[in-house]
């Protein structure tokens, strides 16, 4: 009788242990989103580099860099683009007012004003970086390479 109920007991123990391991809940491991860094830059309140996940779209980056200024240009931008890794977005203003700050300018921002390269955006980041912010913009002649008739050409497109 012993060696039955022993039996039974192993048996009901085996099946509720395989039971268990059935129907036991999984937990599935959280997944880690992949971020993309990317920069925002113009008609924003907060401009600068922001890590994103890879679906985020520029209407949530704009909402990151705390929303547009008054003066930002609606018309021409695709809310619903999705970002790339590594890209800056210039989000322009409303009538030509889009000076660029000497001070927060990017790389790719430098780049489009005339006159200006690689070497002299360069130049002018290291010059901001080694002698602090600019002060007014005619301060700007002070950077290697930046004379008096580059200077003549920007000084309408910039500020500080």
């Amino acid at each position: 009788m012993r060696k039955v109920l022993f039996a039974i007991l192993v048996y009901f123990v085996g099946v509720s242990f395989y039971g268990w391991h059935i129907f036991k809940e999984e937990v599935p491991e959280p997944i880690e989103p992949t971020l993309v860094k990317v920069e925002i830059n113009g008609a924003v309140l907060i401009p600068g580099d922001y890590n994103v996940s890879q679906a985020t779209t520029l209407a949530q980056l704009i909402s990151y860099a705390g929303g547009l200024t008054l003066e930002a240009d609606v018309e021409i931008i695709d809310f619903q683009e999705v970002l790339s890794s590594n890209k800056s977005y210039f989000i322009p203003f409303r009538h030509g007012k889009e000076k660029i700050n000497l001070n927060f300018a990017s790389l790719t921002e430098l780049l489009r004003l005339e006159g200006i390269g690689q070497a002299k955006a360069e130049a002018i980041i290291n010059y901001r970086k080694n002698n602090g912010l600019f002060n007014s913009i005619i301060e700007l002649k002070n950077v290697n390479g930046i004379g008096e008739k580059v200077y003549e050409k920007i000084k309408h497109l910039i500020t500080v």
